[in-house]
């Protein structure tokens, strides 16, 4: 876990302390953009009566995580959806770019929204196009089957009770993905488990 103080002084001071990496792009490098899926994104405080930029000069608040209202992000720079995804992603699938709830709509009515169809690189417009697991054997060891892509990676994830704390799976983190039929195990699966597969970009 990576501890983070963020400060700034008048015309409003700000003390702000997080317990999740913030998910800069390279901070090592000096880059503070924020990565996708950074929990600071669309989490900072409305301050559109004093700041209308970012330190890019970047217009903000953007609507970083797709649900359709602009919020701030916490940090110095904007994080931009529309620039992540790319426009030529969206118009690919005749989605328009310009609808604030493009990524919050559901084209193929599959139950994934279009950002989530883009994170697990699927087709938001065809149904049949969708991230899941397709079988779990019983094991020992308990193997988890998905159809992945090359362009992600993939971590399982086990609990022993739904409503339960997720923990990884040792050994099956950020796993890259094979852009055919892909399996990730548990080697020291316990009688009554469950499993998740997470994708996430690279």
């Amino acid at each position: 876990m990576q501890r983070l103080e963020l400060s700034c002084q008048p015309p409003q001071a700000l003390h702000l302390t997080l317990t999740n990496d913030p998910m800069f792009l390279d901070l090592a490098g000096g880059d503070l953009r924020l990565h996708f899926g950074s929990p600071c994104i669309d989490a900072g405080t409305n301050l559109s009566a004093i700041i209308t930029t970012d330190f890019a000069g970047a217009p903000r608040p953007l609507d970083g995580d797709g649900n359709g209202v602009a919020a701030f992000d916490i940090g110095a720079y904007e994080f931009n959806l529309l620039s992540t995804v790319g426009i030529d992603w969206l118009a690919s699938y005749g989605l328009n770019p310009h609808d604030p709830m493009v990524f919050a709509s559901d084209p193929d009515t599959d139950g994934f929204t279009s950002l989530q169809e883009w994170v697990a690189d699927t087709n938001p417009t065809n149904a049949n196009s969708l991230f899941k697991i397709v079988t779990i054997s019983n094991g020992p060891p308990v193997e988890v089957s998905f159809f992945s892509s090359s362009n992600r990676v993939y971590t399982l994830v086990s609990s022993t009770n739904l409503s339960s704390n997720w923990e990884l799976v040792e050994g099956q983190a950020n796993m890259p993905g094979t852009g055919a039929l892909m399996m990730l195990q548990d080697t020291n699966a316990l009688a009554n488990e469950f499993y998740r597969v997470g994708v996430f970009v690279p």
